[in-house]
């Protein structure tokens, strides 16, 4: 009995001095994930492992931090030892089911959540990733559905606001969104999914727009150059008409003239796929000398390393000769707010064949607030028929647009051409009004 006595003592001190060296290794695990620096977390978590290859809490951590680093499934196995040995461990079944959902492995993620939440059912963290697996897989009406429900029940915090944003823009209700994303920067200002998804609410398909535009141009009457209407008929198909009494490049010699050239066009735009968009618009101008009916196409590649613009437009006169136009596009971002363009036009206009070319460069920068700008500048040449030489042309521009009232738009339009023996300029004031989904 004496020898048992005198062993229990350095036992009992032995399993105490562990047991703080553990918890000293634990928190330096929680320091390092607190500071971003997963390798030492995960290098902390296997130090402890290496003297005790069973305690489940080192193998959730060891876990967590291969998941963080984007080894899903090493994450995924270490779980398993850990649920192997406590199979109704919280920790684990909630770990290893955002490990599933972040690799895409979403019924395997449900599954873990469901089992998690079969043993607890108001356990936060498995309800908000059964939301996040409807969310990722994109059963958004779900996702809305359940993240709203944990709004209720847990309390409104910056992510599930945000996520509630995500879900409404993916069901494409632009109105829900925005105040969602509005909410969670009322929460916490510096939330910058929150501000970002804020501008993508606000710029996402509305059910109807409407635009009005008012010009003045250096050798033409002031007045209202452009009105058009634009109806979503479903989340990818939008309906347009248009009243267009601009001076535009299309038609380049009545910009040298100054002549008015109101123009009736109605139109659609179908959204094909995530890259690739179509429009099509048909009309006609009424020019001095006739009427012209007017046939426009334009293909746009988006999600490529930049955005392609590929359009063209016919033109077929009364008087039994067509105008063309060819234009070319390359769009690039190059800082987090910033993209260049690249725009090419290529024109014959006339029964005596004005031969047009011109390269313009655009600068454009998108705040986080949603007001956007451009600038640009080009330079062309003007063959006209029956001349020697081309003659330059050289244009300039900028553009601002900011939302106001919420939804809706205000645009300013500056724009210089310096023309063969003549120089235009034009100011426009726009405004767009946006109904929300």
């Amino acid at each position: 009995m004496s020898v048992k006595r005198t062993l229990l003592g350095p036992l009992c001190l032995l399993i105490a001095l562990t047991a703080s060296a553990n918890e000293e290794l634990f928190e330096r695990a929680a320091n390092a994930a607190r500071e971003g620096d997963l390798v030492q977390m995960q290098q902390t978590y296997e130090t402890i492992l290496e003297a005790e290859s069973g305690n489940v809490r080192a193998l959730n951590g060891k876990a967590t931090a291969q998941a963080w680093r984007g080894n899903y499934f090493a994450a995924i196995e270490t779980y398993r030892q850990s649920l192997a040995i406590e199979p109704e461990n919280l920790e684990a079944l909630v770990g290893i089911g955002y490990t599933f959902a972040w690799s895409n492995d979403f019924s395997y993620a449900q599954a873990s959540f469901d089992r998690a939440l079969a043993l607890r059912p108001d356990n936060y963290e498995a309800q908000k990733g059964s939301a996040y697996v409807a969310l990722w897989s994109g059963d958004a009406e779900t996702a809305r559905s359940r993240f709203t429900e944990l709004s209720v029940t847990s309390g409104m915090n910056p992510e599930i606001s945000v996520a509630l944003g995500q879900a409404h823009l993916q069901l494409g209700e632009s109105k829900g969104a925005y105040t969602a994303f509005d909410q969670a920067l009322q929460l916490d200002p510096d939330t910058p999914a929150a501000a970002a998804g804020r501008v993508a609410a606000l710029n996402a398909a509305p059910k109807l727009e409407a635009a009005a535009w008012y010009g003045s141009t250096s050798n033409a009457d002031s007045g209202l150059r452009l009105v058009e209407v634009g109806w979503w008929a479903g989340r990818d198909t939008r309906l347009s008409a248009r009243y267009d009494d601009s001076l535009s490049l299309d038609n380049p010699a009545i910009v040298r003239r100054g002549e008015s050239a109101r123009t009736y066009l109605a139109g659609v735009n179908h959204a094909v796929n995530d890259t690739l968009a179509v429009s099509l618009e048909a009309g006609v101008r009424q020019l001095p000398d006739g009427d012209q009916n007017l046939y426009r196409a334009e293909a746009v590649l988006n999600n490529l390393p930049g955005k392609v613009t590929l359009g063209a437009q016919i033109g077929d006169h009364e008087l039994g000769y067509s105008d063309k136009l060819y234009q070319i596009g390359i769009g690039i971002p190059f800082a987090e707010r910033w993209q260049v363009e690249s725009n090419n036009y290529f024109s014959t206009v006339g029964a005596d064949r004005d031969d047009e070319w011109r390269s313009v460069l655009n600068f454009l920068y998108a705040a986080d607030s949603g007001w956007n700008a451009m600038v640009g500048a080009g330079v062309g040449e003007v063959d006209r028929g029956g001349l020697e030489n081309p003659e330059n042309v050289r244009v300039a521009h900028a553009m601002l647009s900011m939302p106001v009232f919420g939804y809706h738009r205000l645009h300013l339009v500056l724009r210089n051409e310096d023309l063969p023996g003549n120089s235009v300029n034009v100011a426009m004031l726009g405004f767009t009004f946006r109904m929300p989904r």
